[in-house]
């Protein structure tokens, strides 16, 4: 019943799929959840960042780097004060943040439709949390997610700016392909010789692009990804990588380590805390990759949490009163607290 209860309230968050379409009266302050936290919208316009060169050269549509105007949300839990103006900015030295990277295969959500566990992850932190924007495939295809959320971040420690944040003051957090995009943008950080996050939290992280392993048929029938989504995943995989089945290019984008992390080199990386349900569709996938993080060498931290009969990212229904749910993101908090009184990462 439970599990019923999930997949019919995620199935019409998916008909909804909002992608993104902000008016002048959405970027109004709104309550979350009966209050628990309030949504500041804010319009960032980003252009192209030198750190950026890199993925610049995997763009095929070759007008990724153009301007483009982005919409993150501040998620402030109830009796904390406002952002300042609204922008990337700190309230204070030494603040510490969240860093929301919403799921969707890359294709759909928006900051939007994550509010409620943005507002539960805030309040149960007592922290400030960005819900971050990025845009979306097909009409952005990859490395185009991955920029934006780089730039953002970026944007956020920028030693230049005014009330910039310290890496070590933020910890990552994502669920499906936004838990993706975290491991893929602190991959591209440690790559490129640029400061990390304290950690990340991630959410089911897809990290098999592939999606071939025996639970994708199995747990089907239990998941919340349901086939009336579309032909998952084989539409988001030609979405998101910009290409055909039958293009000739296309298993060799498949295979890039900022899309298939399955098999991807994760040393260097900081603490990560995995949390998955034993209903999810991607289930299987994620004994392989935790193996994958037991055998990095330099070793990395890492914890895992599996939850029985829980589907696929099902912590974005702590809102609906699902214990399992409530339980996940009070150990988010938990890990999050933890890390944060612990020395920085690589200090």
């Amino acid at each position: 019943m439970e599990l019923k209860r999930i997949w019919v309230r995620l199935y019409l968050k998916c008909l909804d799929d909002d992608r993104n379409h902000y008016t002048p009266a959405s970027l109004q302050p709104c309550p979350v959840d009966n209050g628990l936290a309030t949504a500041y919208p804010l319009c960032h316009t980003f252009s192209s960042h030198p750190a950026l060169a890199p993925l610049v050269d995997l763009d095929l549509t070759g007008t990724l780097s153009e301007p483009h105007v982005l919409y993150h949300e501040w998620i402030v839990p109830k009796g904390m004060p406002p952002p300042p103006s609204n922008q990337l900015q700190c309230q204070y030295p030494g603040e510490r943040i969240v860093f929301l990277i919403h799921g969707g295969g890359y294709a759909k959500f928006s900051p939007r439709t994550h509010r409620c566990v943005a507002a539960h992850l805030a309040k149960t932190c007592n922290l400030r949390l960005l819900s971050a924007d990025y845009r979306l495939a097909p009409e952005y295809p990859f490395p185009g997610g991955l920029m934006d959320v780089i730039s953002t971040y970026l944007a956020l420690i920028d030693p230049t700016g005014t009330g910039s944040f310290q890496p070590a003051d933020i910890i990552f957090c994502g669920d499906s392909a936004g838990g993706a995009l975290a491991l893929a943008t602190m991959m591209y950080l440690r790559d490129n010789n640029l400061p990390l996050p304290r950690a990340a939290a991630l959410m089911s992280p897809w990290v098999n692009f592939y999606c071939d392993t025996p639970s994708y048929i199995t747990n089907q029938p239990v998941d919340i990804i349901h086939p009336d989504f579309g032909n998952y995943p084989e539409l988001s995989q030609t979405k998101y990588t910009g290409l055909a089945l039958d293009d000739s290019r296309f298993l060799e984008r498949c295979d890039h380590s900022y899309i298939h992390i399955l098999e991807a080199n994760l040393a260097g990386l900081p603490h990560i805390l995995v949390q998955y349900g034993d209903a999810d569709m991607l289930h299987d996938d994620f004994p392989i990759w935790i193996k994958r993080l037991a055998t990095t060498v330099p070793p990395i931290d890492y914890t895992v949490e599996e939850y029985p009969d829980m589907p696929h990212i099902f912590q974005l229904f702590a809102d609906i009163d699902v214990p399992s749910a409530s339980q996940a993101i009070s150990k988010i908090g938990k890990f999050i607290s933890e890390q944060f009184g612990s020395k920085p990462f690589n200090a």
